[in-house]
């Protein structure tokens, strides 16, 4: 009897350095991502959140299941940023350093 397998629906993330690809995201991850970063930044204000410390922030958000299932937080952050921006949903903090990440609104 042929095996059955579930295909997961997928979010293609667009980089937002010219010429290169994005990667397609289950749409799962995607959105556990997403939902984590708009939850940091709706708190953060106009001065949004130092984008090196958002890997240690999501984390601090994640379940242990969470994680586990996610992988590599960084990289699913770095992918789900790029599509943010893309989108208009989040944008850098002019003249700040380190670069600072908020919500557009």
């Amino acid at each position: 009897m042929p095996e059955i397998r579930h295909v997961e629906e997928t979010i293609h993330c667009r980089s937002t350095t010219p010429g290169k690809q994005g990667s397609d995201i289950a749409k799962s991850k995607f959105d556990l991502i997403h939902k984590t970063l708009v939850d940091i930044l709706s708190k953060a204000g106009p001065e949004g959140v130092p984008s090196r410390d958002m890997t240690e922030e999501i984390n601090q958000r994640l379940t242990i299941s969470d994680k586990a299932s996610i992988g590599s937080v960084m990289w699913y952050f770095m992918a789900v940023k790029q599509e943010m921006e893309m989108r208009g949903e989040i944008a850098d903090v002019p003249l700040k350093v380190p670069e600072r990440i908020k919500l557009v609104t």
